[in-house]
């Protein structure tokens, strides 16, 4: 009885939690049936967990009451995510949620010294960390080892996505200091119907950017009635410093020594990849989206047919899985005008590393070395890796993350998933910021505003490619010093 009352009470506080969007002057509760479905559903989902194993110390009794501290960006967003199952089923373990979402750095302060700072002072059991962190805190013996964790639970490895234990062990300096329960990366979407049209091979598995590029081209861009376009790149990428940012990350550039202060734009390598982008721009085939024409309310259809690619403007576009639910929920609104038969590759990889690919993972889950509550701390994790928990993650399909575990990634419609996880994550950062933290605080916006205004000159033919890194060398070396000078002061 005091389950059922439990979960009465975690549904109530998941309810309070939902939202509603506008569309056409009209509340569509889309979200909010979501959260029904998923109220209504919850108690048979504890019945199913509750009547599995989650892995051998996933039913273990707590002797008494523990409390245990977990570091997460906010109280509502843990327990949307993981709290509520757990607090169910584990009623021993009492959740305290030490949140990090609001930290300010004082004058000075690197983000990561923030953090270290917030766990000295509040000395988390469970930290939930992005790849930075868990490095940094690995290297400074903060994070206990995982390894015995995993090798007792008979963790299978190879049921996970290729690569992501040699790169948790790679940043962990050896050791397994962390989990992570989602990753993150894109995927090549294309139109097949498009493709068959007009005769051209469909895309291949790690292509290059060059043979991508060349790809997009082969589309006809002098259409009167309907233009086509062959590739649309990701949300914010659709300018030449964009788009040259992109193929950089693949190929693990960046641009300035956070170490040194020096800018590292105008080398041989930036060269080669703006140049590249600079081809991509002048094929036509990158498709520039234009600012909406309607201000006021828009119905749903319209709303969805915006994206050229579900619209069928567009051959290729690159994107997260998020796309997925967004086509779909195309094809039931305007099945007669979204495109229908469609399907995905992996992104574009750097010739030289063709396995590798830009993977993020958050949150990696870890244990405070110096917690007090080891052995709580070891079930909350052990749980949230359970094949039962991940089985309900997955079906959430919550902000665009997908579950390690492969068996969960799947699609009902057939489509090749597997294209958003066969690179392995590359241990590189793919950053082309490398750590930016080090950098003055104002830097990064600085170099965006100048980098767009040089690259754009470069674009419509004033200044060649090589003359515009050289003036963008020059310009952003004197303001990265300059506001060098300005922090000290």
């Amino acid at each position: 009885m005091s389950l059922f009352i439990g979960i009465i009470a975690i549904m109530g506080k998941f309810i309070a939690y939902s939202q509603t969007i506008i569309i056409n002057g009209e509340s569509e509760n889309m979200k909010v049936n979501k959260i029904m479905h998923f109220a209504l559903t919850f108690p048979l989902t504890i019945s199913l967990v509750t009547g599995c194993s989650l892995g051998s110390s996933s039913n273990e009794k707590m002797n008494e009451h523990v409390k245990l501290r977990i570091m997460h960006e906010s109280e509502e967003g843990f327990y949307q995510q993981y709290g509520m199952l757990f607090s169910a089923l584990y009623p021993d373990i009492e959740l305290e949620v030490v949140s990090a979402g609001n930290l300010k750095a004082e004058q000075g302060q690197t983000y990561q010294e923030l953090i270290s700072t917030f766990v000295n002072r509040n000395n988390p059991d469970i930290l939930l960390l992005d790849s930075t962190q868990y490095a940094k805190m690995s290297a400074e013996g903060r994070l206990m080892d995982l390894e015995l964790l995993t090798k007792k639970d008979k963790f299978d490895e190879d049921q996970l996505i290729p690569g992501v234990m040699d790169y948790l062990r790679e940043k962990g300096g050896g050791k397994l200091n962390g989990l992570p329960t989602e990753f993150y990366s894109t995927a090549v979407y294309y139109n097949k119907d498009l493709f068959d049209k007009y005769g051209i091979s469909y895309p291949k598995n790690k292509m290059s950017w060059d043979e991508l590029i060349l790809l997009a081209s082969r589309f006809p861009t002098d259409e009167k009635d309907k233009r086509m376009y062959g590739l649309k790149m990701g949300e914010g990428q659709e300018n030449l410093f964009q788009l040259g940012d992109t193929i950089g990350r693949t190929r693990g550039l960046s641009y300035v020594n956070s170490l040194t202060k020096q800018i590292t734009i105008n080398t041989e390598s930036w060269n080669e990849v703006y140049e590249t982008a600079l081809k991509a721009f002048k094929s036509n085939a990158i498709y520039h989206e234009d600012p909406p024409t309607t201000n006021g309310p828009v119905t749903m259809e319209e709303f969805l047919l915006r994206d050229p690619f579900i619209a069928g403007k567009v051959a290729m576009t690159i994107d997260g899985s998020t796309l997925m639910e967004t086509i779909k929920q195309a094809q039931r609104t305007a099945p007669d005008k979204a495109v229908s038969h469609w399907d995905m590759v992996t992104m574009p990889v750097n010739p030289q590393e063709p396995d590798y690919g830009v993977t993020a993972f958050y949150p990696i889950l870890a244990i405070n070395s110096k917690s007090s509550n080891v052995e709580a701390a070891k079930t909350f994790i052990n749980y949230i890796h359970s094949k039962d928990y991940v089985r309900v993650l997955a079906k959430a399909k919550r902000g665009g993350g997908l579950p390690i575990r492969k068996e969960f990634i799947k699609d009902d419609q057939g489509h090749h998933m597997e294209a958003f996880y066969e690179l392995k994550p590359s241990l590189a950062e793919n950053d082309t910021y490398k750590d930016f933290d080090k950098l003055p605080e104002d830097f990064i916006e600085q170099f965006n505003v100048l980098a767009d205004r040089e690259l754009q000159a470069s674009s419509e033919g004033k200044v060649s490619i090589h003359e515009a890194l050289d003036s963008l060398q020059s310009k952003t070396q004197a303001a990265l010093e300059e506001s060098a000078e300005a922090n000290v002061e």
